[in-house]
């Protein structure tokens, strides 16, 4: 059997891109294994296996899945998505909506006069500070989130940090102009 993919990476985290119409009638979506699509020895490699449906909403939704099959989404596999629903025409208007697990996204799609994307500007919303979406163990059980005043020493230097979740952990780490 024969599925057409495409294969984007954004800022060096790369995906398996699949349109939810190109899948042939007799491909269950929930039967796709991003665990062997997403292999890097026998699959295509990748961080993520992405789907997306142009549906009739006027915005297209999308499925991410890590290689090991759970549902999850980033900025990143979002930027691959509005690249791929714009450079393929499944929108034609430079700024519009995109749906994930997360909710919805607003996208802005900067160009040069022939088309060329030059730059893409996403919403990707509020970051979350409650513990469920974290998974850190502060140094002080006692601390409640947001954990913004954490700190850690590295080589005789202190640096701050903030563990926050924009779609999945992150952690701030908070520099002077000295220590950049």
């Amino acid at each position: 059997m024969c599925i057409i993919f495409s294969k984007m990476q954004a800022l060096g985290n790369h995906f398996i891109i699949l349109e939810k119409k190109n899948l042939p009638l007799c491909v269950d979506i929930a039967g796709l294994s991003p665990q062997n699509m997403c292999n890097k020895n026998f699959g295509a490699g990748a961080e993520g296996l992405l789907i997306i449906d142009a549906n009739e909403q006027n915005y297209p939704t999308m499925d991410m899945y890590n290689p090991d099959g759970r549902k999850s989404a980033c900025g990143n596999v979002l930027a691959c998505a509005a690249y791929y629903i714009y450079h393929f025409k499944l929108i034609q208007n430079k700024e519009f909506d995109t749906e994930s697990e997360n909710g919805l996204s607003h996208v802005s799609i900067k160009t040069e006069s022939d088309n060329t994307i030059m730059s893409i500007d996403i919403n990707l919303g509020h970051p979350h500070f409650e513990k469920e979406k974290i998974p850190y163990i502060p140094s002080n059980p006692n601390i409640p989130p947001p954990y913004l005043y954490e700190s850690v020493e590295i080589e005789n230097i202190s640096f701050d940090f903030a563990v926050i979740s924009i779609w999945n952990p992150h952690l701030v780490v908070f520099v002077s102009k000295n220590q950049t």
